[in-house]
């Protein structure tokens, strides 16, 4: 009885879990070249 409960949380994780890593990787990149790009500019 227990196990469609625990098949519906991982569900829920696993699906939060990949629009979690979607919208990392959409914003990440944006802000790590944000703070990138002064970095290495102020190195050159």
């Amino acid at each position: 009885m227990t196990t469609p409960v625990w098949i519906f949380i991982c569900a829920m994780l696993g699906s939060f879990g990949a629009v979690a890593a979607a919208g990392i990787m959409l914003v990440l990149p944006e802000r790590l070249m944000r703070w990138l790009i002064p970095h290495l500019v102020s190195y050159a």
